[in-house]
């Protein structure tokens, strides 16, 4: 999931607020995550050295060239969002996990140790 945001440069704490609020009240167009995709549109449409805010969980493979183009032709900033039940679920039981990125929903035992590793939850 992605979102297409892009904003002339401004001065002062109207525009700020304005683009927190933009970016809060945005949604989110297309299924599943391409970094290199937003990336190289962003390269595209900008001409100038630009700002360039990078917010995801890098949860995407071979998005690496991407990048680095991106950084050299502006100043790119990431934000890496993590959330701790990334990591390990708490032992609630059984849960329905719905990932927003494919559709899919599946039931994870959350008391199961073996299940609930970071590396075998992938819902």
């Amino acid at each position: 999931m992605w979102w297409k945001k892009w904003s002339r440069q401004k001065n002062g704490k109207k525009h700020v607020l304005r683009i927190i609020r933009e970016l809060y009240t945005t949604k989110a167009t297309g299924k599943g995550t391409s970094i290199s995709t937003a990336l190289n549109y962003v390269n595209r449409l900008l001409n100038r050295r630009s700002i360039v805010v990078l917010a995801s969980d890098f949860q995407d493979t071979e998005y690496d060239t991407a990048l680095k183009i991106t950084n050299q032709k502006h100043d790119l900033v990431n934000l890496s969002i993590r959330h701790p039940f990334e990591e390990e679920l708490p032992d609630l039981g059984l849960l329905p996990l719905f990932n927003s990125e494919t559709g899919e929903q599946v039931m994870v035992d959350s008391s199961n140790k073996k299940i609930t590793s970071s590396s075998s939850v992938k819902a």
